[in-house]
């Protein structure tokens, strides 16, 4: 019995398909990118001396952060991804200001173009990059 070409069109569509990484995943075709790394939130890369975990999340939330940890942000319905972005900045930025502000000192990372930036990085008491 000879394969009909519809068949034959139907398998050799399958085959590509699954041999493609295109639709079948996208970036999840090698993992979840986050397995193995410790996701710390930003209030979490905050110290001071003589503070506990209690008073650096008051503090964090006074300064406005969230009380997961981390932050939220408010734009207009149908703002464009860039100005999400602008704004996301900014709030963070502000959370760094006042968290210096407050005393504490940064302990996150410091490391590449967009990190070295940070408020929190500018500051005389963070660690930069190759231990300056």
């Amino acid at each position: 019995m000879k394969p009909r070409p519809i068949r034959r069109a139907v398998t050799a569509l399958c085959v590509a398909f699954s041999l493609s990484a295109c639709g079948m995943g996208g970036m999840w075709m090698n993992g979840d990118p986050s397995v193995g790394r410790t996701l710390v939130p930003p209030r979490d890369t905050w110290q001071k001396a003589g503070n506990d975990g209690a008073t650096r999340n008051a503090d964090w939330l006074g300064c406005g952060g969230a009380a997961n940890g981390g932050y939220h942000v408010s734009t207009p319905e149908g703002s464009s991804a860039a100005a999400i972005q602008q704004a996301m900045g900014r709030t963070f930025d502000d959370l760094q200001r006042c968290m210096l502000g407050q005393g504490y000192r940064y302990t996150g990372s410091c490391e590449g173009d967009i990190r070295s930036r940070y408020p929190a990085c500018q500051s005389p008491g963070t660690k930069k990059p190759g231990g300056q």
